[in-house]
C-alpha cells in the first residue's frame, strides 16, 4: 500500500512538473523581459578625446575585426557608435559603414580577400592590404533611474 502512495505521489510531481515546462508563458512568476523600448538610456555625440580607438586587427581569414575603445568619460557605455573607413594603401576608399558597437563586431570582408596591413601578411596570393580609419560618432550611456522617470 505504500507503495502505492509513492508511486501516486511520483507521479503528480511529474505531471505538475511537465506543466510548467511543455507550456511556454504561463506560469505566473515569469517577468517580462527588458527590451530596448523600456531601458532608459541616452545617445551622446562624441567630443574628441571622450573615445579613442587603437589596436585594430583583421587577420585575412578572420570573419571578425577587434580594436581597444578606452572611454574617458566618467559614464558607463552600454554602446558606441563608430564611423569606419577602410582604405587601400594609396589612401582610396574600399568601404565604409557605421556601425554600433556593444561587444563584438562582425568583419565587412565577408570573402576574406583583404588583411590589415599592419598585422601579418598571409602567405595566400591575391589578398589585398588596406588600411583603417575608425571615428567615434557617438556613445549610448544608461540614464539613473530617477532620472528616466523624471522630465526635469
Amino acid at each position: 500500500m505504500k507503495r502505492l502512495v509513492w508511486i501516486f505521489l511520483a507521479a503528480i510531481a511529474i505531471v505538475c512538473a511537465a506543466d510548467n515546462t511543455l507550456r511556454r508563458n504561463t506560469r505566473v512568476d515569469l517577468a517580462p523581459d527588458a527590451d530596448a523600448d523600456t531601458i532608459a538610456s541616452d545617445t551622446v555625440v562624441a567630443t574628441p578625446g571622450q573615445i579613442t580607438v587603437s589596436g585594430y586587427d583583421k587577420p585575412l581569414r578572420s570573419y571578425g575585426e577587434s580594436f581597444f575603445v578606452t572611454n574617458a568619460t566618467r559614464q558607463r557605455l552600454s554602446a558606441v557608435i563608430f564611423d569606419i573607413h577602410y582604405l587601400d594603401l594609396q589612401g582610396r576608399q574600399l568601404h565604409n559603414r557605421r556601425a554600433t558597437v556593444t561587444a563584438d563586431i562582425s568583419s565587412w570582408d565577408k570573402r576574406q580577400t583583404f588583411y590589415y596591413h599592419l598585422g601579418p601578411k598571409p602567405k595566400t596570393r591575391g589578398v589585398t592590404p588596406f588600411a583603417v580609419r575608425i571615428t567615434p560618432v557617438a556613445f549610448v550611456v544608461r540614464r539613473p533611474a530617477e532620472a528616466a522617470d523624471s522630465i526635469f
